[in-house]
């Protein structure tokens, strides 16, 4: 198994090309566009992830599949994989690429989970101050959950931010255990 670390080096690499290039959109595009492939192909996924196919054969059915189909750049970048052995690196490039890119265009993905589906005013609101409080422009999705009880449940990338009632209860329960002594009731 590959290491995200390795991912993310390799994945901020084309970035930097893309970038350079002008062609970040499109190398996204096309990176789900082979993630779709494969994901739809495991047959074609398990030949390209092969330790035992050689590398030329690998070469050759990237490109049966995706010459002309994608980016000079993208199509590159997988040839650039193979060569180095790092295959299974293809997998998870998509998700560290648009990560990588919408950290560099500002951009962050924040997920809303709510006791009930959040109207499009309460949407733009909670984008409006959670653009202030990042200091980013923020692309909101929501969720819904009725345990939550009420208010709202925000995840940013690691950070989560607890305004829900059943949060709120939580950490109330755990403050009035931690007052509590064995032996002094």
């Amino acid at each position: 198994m590959i290491s995200r670390a390795i991912v993310r080096r390799y994945a901020a690499a084309l970035l930097d090309a893309a970038w350079a290039t002008k062609s970040v959109e499109l190398v996204e595009s096309d990176l789900g566009l082979v993630g779709y492939v494969l994901e739809a192909n495991p047959e074609l996924k398990d030949a390209l992830l092969h330790p035992l196919l050689p590398d030329s054969r690998k070469h050759d059915i990237v490109s049966e599949i995706f010459r002309g189909k994608i980016a000079d750049l993208t199509f590159s970048y997988l040839n650039l994989l193979i060569d180095k052995r790092r295959e299974e690196a293809i997998l998870g490039t998509e998700e560290e690429f648009v990560l990588l890119a919408n950290e560099r265009r500002g951009l962050v993905e924040a997920c809303a989970v709510s006791a009930v589906q959040l109207t499009a005013d309460e949407i733009a609101a909670l984008k409006s101050k959670l653009d202030k409080l990042t200091g980013k422009n923020v692309r909101v999705t929501d969720e819904v959950d009725a345990s939550l009880i009420g208010g709202v449940l925000v995840r940013i990338g690691d950070r989560v931010l607890d305004g829900t009632v059943k949060g709120h209860l939580e950490a109330l329960r755990e403050e009035l255990v931690g007052r509590v002594r064995p032996g002094s009731g």
